[in-house]
């Protein structure tokens, strides 16, 4: 259901006139949105000052927002398998298992029509993301020339695409009835590159998204280096990542704005007004808040742009891991704020119980529906996030927080970082050699969970399998075409 403000702020999208309302499926029609990149923390209802989220936000008054959400690995691909299967995936893993039941396998066989469609051109059929759809529409990365198109499918072509999918699918019986919708739409903004938003520039100036906390994080540790780089050229390049930070804020009213207008028509289109939603990411965006992955003595080298980290996938800090997690709804209460941890692989089995579905077996998230009511206390201890350069184990209560090198990391030479993020939440302090029983526990945790959870990996395949080879030529060209070339991310 949309809130009583959203209304207010969305009056002129609402009035384009509502399709005859119809006998309502005895399960809510279930609308997941992924937005691509999108950290938690660029959303005014979690707490961020600029105005980039006014829509989401007011959904958000009328739902519930779990507060401390963490993706399961700082990439698309790995991520997104373990959204669709709600399993833990602590090997790298860009395809879904045959074997494992996927969420849209679910929902149609609990007999919902299953619609998905996907901006990301690397979550397609080839990876195995059609699964269980009776309509699906992913993105080919190259235009109709055949010319590479980085850009993706914005907001705005997705939701001509879905509404039309829907208005395809949404067919009524002889007494005027139909089958459940299960929507999956997959945006691609904000990920880069942040493309500006004029109609934006007075809401929200590029030239005032400011550095990252500490205000002289930037200059002081780009100092620190002592490259000698010039002063001159410091300020100028300090400005365009202050200016491209601006732009990603605009990319998030962007999706903000078209989001709005998306769910007003789907409402026309006939999709319940208590249609059950959900609003997550696959992974947040560096923005340059941490160092690139690179052993120091090349980091020397670098200008401001490559010296700080820009994206995803290289590292484990909580702007690639805070994720937003929002729902409202059918089943879901008004205007609740859940403070507890919660995690990626816990959407699945939520989205089952407020539908009424059994869950299928060998699930590692939990449902929260528990905590929605205030009966429930937190169902897990710690949380979890696997990266091919840096593994991130988390203990709730205390705050505490090691990220385990691995991959680049280790050719980095990065340490063993151990945070508070109660006392450090921006990750500043690595406090490792001062709290040696924190690493163990969280080592051995670390130990405990990946024995719990092995994963096969998609890189073991027969290589000289014709059609395996295929595969992953075919996946290396599309990460090309995005311009993943020479990044951490997918190595």
């Amino acid at each position: 259901m949309l809130p009583p403000r959203f209304s207010a702020l969305a009056l002129p999208l609402l009035l384009i006139g509502c399709a005859d309302e119809v006998q309502a499926p005895d399960r809510p029609d279930v609308v997941l949105v992924v937005c691509d990149t999108l950290r938690s923390d660029r959303l005014g209802c979690y707490g961020y000052p600029r105005a980039t989220s006014p829509i989401i936000d007011s959904l958000a008054a009328g739902g519930v927002v779990f507060e401390d959400n963490t993706c399961q690995w700082p990439w698309t691909l790995p991520s997104m398998v373990s959204l669709f299967e709600g399993r833990y995936v602590t090997a790298y893993r860009d395809k879904l298992e045959e074997h494992v039941p996927s969420l849209p396998e679910i929902f149609r066989d609990a007999g919902y029509i299953t619609v998905g469609l996907a901006a990301n051109c690397l979550v397609d059929e080839s990876q195995g993301f059609d699964r269980g759809f009776d309509h699906f529409d992913g993105l080919n990365c190259w235009d109709e020339n055949g010319e590479r198109d980085p850009s993706g499918r914005n907001i705005e072509q997705l939701s001509e695409l879905a509404l039309e999918a829907v208005r395809d699918v949404l067919v009524l019986d002889e007494k005027g009835q139909r089958r459940p919708l299960f929507l999956y739409l997959h945006a691609y903004d904000p990920h880069d590159p942040y493309s500006p938003h004029p109609q934006f520039k007075q809401a929200l100036p590029t030239t005032e998204s400011g550095p990252p906390s500490p205000p002289e994080y930037w200059r002081e540790t780009f100092a620190q280096a002592g490259n000698g780089y010039d002063k001159d050229k410091l300020t100028a390049d300090l400005a365009f990542l202050t200016d491209a930070r601006g732009r990603y804020d605009q990319e998030v009213r962007y999706f903000d704005l078209k989001l709005g207008k998306l769910l007003a028509d789907l409402q026309g289109l006939g999709v319940n007004r208590d249609a059950l939603t959900a609003l997550v990411s696959d992974h947040g965006e560096g923005l340059w808040e941490h160092l690139r992955n690179e052993p120091q003595k090349r980091l020397m080298k670098r200008s401001p742009k490559q010296f700080f980290y820009q994206t995803h996938g290289g590292n484990s800090y909580q702007t690639v891991m805070a994720t937003p997690f929002l729902m409202w709804g059918r089943g879901v209460p008004s205007g609740v704020r859940i403070s507890q941890g919660t995690e990626n692989v816990d959407l699945i089995p939520t989205l089952l119980e407020l539908a009424d579905i059994a869950p299928p077996e060998g699930l590692d998230g939990h449902s929260l529906v528990p905590l929605m009511s205030g009966d429930g206390v937190s169902p897990r201890e710690y949380v979890y996030c696997y990266g091919s350069h840096g593994i991130a184990i988390r203990h709730l209560e205390s705050g505490y927080k090691l990220i385990i090198p691995s991959g680049r990391s280790i050719d980095s030479q990065r340490p063993m970082e151990l945070f508070n993020l109660k006392e450090d939440p921006h990750e500043r302090r690595n406090v490792a050699k001062q709290n040696p029983e924190w690493v163990k526990r969280l080592a051995d945790e670390y130990t405990h969970w990946m024995a719990a959870n092995p994963t096969t990996s998609s890189t073991k395949v027969d290589r000289h399998n014709e059609q395996n080879a295929e595969d992953r030529a075919r996946l290396k060209a599309k990460m090309e075409a995005l311009g993943y070339t020479g990044l951490e991310t997918g190595e």
